[in-house]
């Protein structure tokens, strides 16, 4: 712990301790360092870290804290809230300084500490921002799952529709395709899903049911709608929300509307890739909402 000769609640010198220039710059530091680090911090370390985020507002990526208020705050114990700033050092995702008081009966005392939310410096291909805030241009080597082969899916689940109108068509001929396919010579070279439109009564059952009749009317396949889907639950993983993708319905489904307005409008190119970078920025607005409630410059 540094030793810096701090006066009490001095916001103007705090200020000056700030890594970051925006709030911008602090949320992409905050997200990185929970998407690389949480899977080797204690659930209280996380919780601390998320709780000195939410203080570091004012003064950006500044917060100043007691340690018995942050063990108050959050219910625990002072020797756990202790174990977790010196886990999120260990981490370099915080730096902690003490003040020393510089008035009052108290004057040369220790005073409250001073965290500083450290700005994360890893790769950048190695970044969630580089993979959500970025979709159209970057992949991720180390994951296969990265957003080029969300967008090579995309293609591929809408290579026979390249608007709303197509697809809307190819949902009300299903039927009667589906009948001249069986009345056809059966052809080994197709694959399966090639000579077969499944309707999204066919849907995994692990796809939410409120997901599944939102899309349903516009795309009725249900291999599009688990690929849509998994989309989703690609984008939470990144995000390190506070409850279950489930509970998040109602914002994956402003992203479906706004990717379907998008293809009606002729801008889409990938129904997959398009949707999950809608997603993305959904579930990161939402990320910061939790985090600090809605946030100015």
């Amino acid at each position: 712990m540094t030793t810096t000769h701090l006066s009490n609640a001095n916001l103007s010198e705090y200020k000056q301790l700030s890594p970051f220039a925006t709030i911008d710059e602090l949320n992409t530091s905050i997200r990185n360092h929970l998407y690389h680090n949480t899977h080797h911090l204690a659930k209280s370390a996380v919780s601390v870290f998320k709780l000195l985020s939410q203080h570091s507002v004012k003064a950006t990526g500044i917060a100043f804290m007691k340690y018995q208020t942050i063990a108050e705050q959050l219910e625990i114990s002072f020797s756990t809230v202790r174990r977790a700033i010196t886990l999120l050092k260990q981490h370099q995702m915080i730096e902690v300084h003490r003040t020393i008081r510089q008035k009052g009966e108290l004057k040369g005392g220790y005073g409250h500490s001073v965290f500083i939310i450290t700005p994360f410096l890893n790769n950048a291909d190695q970044s969630p921002e580089h993979s959500t805030l970025n979709t159209r241009n970057s992949t991720k080597n180390s994951d296969k799952s990265g957003v080029e082969s969300q967008k090579t899916e995309g293609e591929t689940g809408l290579s026979e529709s390249s608007n709303l109108l197509d697809l809307k068509e190819r949902t009300t001929h299903s039927k009667q395709q589906t009948d001249n396919k069986t009345s056809t010579s059966y052809n080994p070279t197709h694959s399966f899903s090639e000579q077969h439109n499944l309707p999204a009564t066919y849907t995994p059952s692990y796809v939410p049911e409120a997901f599944v009749k939102a899309v349903k009317p516009i795309f009725d396949d249900a291999v599009l709608i688990d690929k849509l889907w998994s989309k989703v639950c690609l984008a939470y993983s990144k995000c390190n929300l506070d409850y279950s993708v489930d509970e998040y319905i109602d914002n994956v489904l402003e992203a479906f509307k706004s990717t379907v307005l998008g293809l009606k409008k002729g801008k889409v190119n990938s129904m997959c890739g398009y949707f999950y970078g809608a997603v993305s920025r959904v579930f990161e607005r939402v990320f910061s909402n939790e985090l600090y409630g809605v946030i100015s410059n």
